[in-house]
């Protein structure tokens, strides 16, 4: 009975982690999301210098956010956002066209990222 007892503990404490981190991954990606959403809207405004700015911002709070999350999501998953990331600057300073892609190519690695955590049938496979 003691073993059926520490079993049924332990798969709740799984249980409670893995559900906790969904919501932690989809939160940080909700402000990346957010910080990207702004650069853009100063992008188009052609407001170059807060634009920066604000991908400074997002820059740093990748840095923090990436090392939350190394642990929970393969680094190749990552990587590209890190480099599509370093993109940005760039972009803006040469007035690129490509920024709005670059911020296309972060979301949907985000909703990749965060989706591929969901534990579903079709992930399980």
């Amino acid at each position: 009975m003691k073993r059926v007892i520490i079993c049924m503990i332990v798969t709740l404490a799984v249980v409670v982690l893995s559900v906790s981190t969904l919501f932690v991954l989809k939160k940080q990606n909700e402000t990346m999301t957010g910080y990207l959403d702004e650069a853009v809207a100063l992008w188009e405004k052609e407001e170059t210098d807060k634009t920066l700015q604000k991908i400074d911002e997002l820059s740093r709070f990748w840095e923090k956010y990436y090392i939350r999350i190394s642990f929970i999501i393969q680094n190749d998953k990552t990587e590209s956002i890190n480099n599509s990331i370093a993109k940005l600057k760039p972009l803006v300073a040469c007035n690129n066209e490509e920024f709005y892609a670059e911020c296309e190519n972060i979301r949907l690695a985000l909703k990749i990222m965060y989706d591929r955590q969901l534990p579903t049938l079709h992930s399980m496979i």
